[in-house]
């Protein structure tokens, strides 16, 4: 049917683009992140079984490690520093007196 062509021929070009992106990735300089993406890229290559959502999903792990896109691991604030607000939402120094907000937490000082 034109969906079944439609689908296989999506997932050809993929492929396609993983094996294109391969010889690239593979002369960088080696991290762990980089190391697994093109594995998973070779793994999804060799499996025909595997839907084009994987596939999109493995290109663009690999194009991100490529990239050196790791992401954000955390982020926070230490309580020392965190600011304080009053309800009506104006940063107020911490000696004020009242209901507060600080770390999204009510508290009456």
């Amino acid at each position: 049917t034109y969906a079944q062509n439609l689908d296989q021929a999506q997932k050809d070009y993929l492929r396609k683009a993983l094996k294109e992106a391969l010889p690239e990735a593979k002369a960088m300089e080696q991290t762990p992140e980089l190391e697994q993406a093109i594995a998973d890229a070779e793994a999804s290559i060799a499996d025909l079984a595997d839907s084009s959502e994987h596939l999109t999903e493995v290109l663009q792990a690999l194009k991100d490690a490529m990239a050196g896109t790791t992401g954000i691991r955390s982020v926070g604030i230490s309580e020392e520093t965190a600011p304080v607000y009053n309800m009506a939402g104006q940063r107020v120094k911490t000696s004020q007196k009242g209901l507060l907000i600080k770390n999204g937490r009510k508290y009456v000082k």
